[in-house]
């Protein structure tokens, strides 16, 4: 599988502090059946400078492992707008953006329009984390701002609420996701994209799956867009159940 996002770089955000703990989380991740393992940390001023040394440095150890390091970082709504350039995933033009806030602020539409203007696409992380509207409006709003969406494994079992769970769920019932991403930040923190490829499986078919999980990501290693995810609707019967 192909994980979108991950703090597994030592040193440089809340993610681990020291190499050993980097290590321990690719043994995990590859336990989890991850093969390609975006770098995303969150985007600091330092980060710029310190990115491709820890990478360098980890590399090593995740080609033992059969891991691909791929770099990027998440960048936080509030530096959106000043920062330039971005670091975007894997060279390509799409950027990780954490919004951080349960709304939409007046200037969201003025802000996202000037980094589609300077080349990027952005992707919103675990947007089922932040926002509370069960009828998703503030989701289609952004969707409507040509943004794309990343779930957090995590979400899908539970990991993180069962809030976060049932809107993970309805976003992607809704047509809304494009991606899912571990967002693992230590051993603790960790992956859980196998047993939430399980979910999505059990509860949308393998198809939604493979997209979610590999596809859409694989599409992204290539610079191109994702494909539309378009769950199978239920038959009567299947709600019963």
């Amino acid at each position: 599988m192909i994980d979108l996002h991950s703090h597994v770089l030592w040193g440089v955000d809340d993610g681990p502090k020291e190499l050993a703990r980097s290590i321990k989380m690719l043994d995990m991740a590859k336990a989890d059946g991850i093969d390609v393992l975006f770098t995303t940390s969150h985007y600091n001023k330092d980060l710029p400078t310190l990115l491709q040394p820890r990478l360098a440095e980890l590399e090593p150890y995740a080609a033992e492992r059969g891991i691909r390091l791929v770099p990027g970082t998440e960048i936080d709504y509030v530096y959106l707008a000043d920062t330039r350039p971005l670091i975007p995933l894997g060279g390509s033009k799409f950027v990780l953006v954490d919004v951080r806030q349960p709304y939409l602020e007046i200037s969201t539409e003025h802000v996202l329009s000037r980094v589609a203007a300077d080349g990027y696409r952005v992707i919103i992380a675990h947007p089922e984390r932040l926002f509370m509207e069960p009828d998703l409006r503030t989701v289609r709003s952004l969707l409507e701002m040509d943004c794309l969406f990343q779930l957090n494994a995590g979400s899908l079992v539970g990991f993180n609420g069962g809030h976060s769970k049932h809107l993970a769920l309805k976003i992607i019932e809704s047509g809304l996701a494009h991606y899912v991403g571990s967002d693992a930040h230590s051993p603790r923190r960790a992956f859980f994209m196998t047993a939430a490829r399980a979910e999505v499986e059990k509860r949308f078919g393998s198809g939604t799956a493979g997209l979610l999980f590999e596809e859409n990501a694989r599409q992204l290693l290539e610079g191109e867009a994702p494909f539309k995810v378009v769950p199978p609707k239920k038959k009567w019967y299947q709600f019963w159940r």
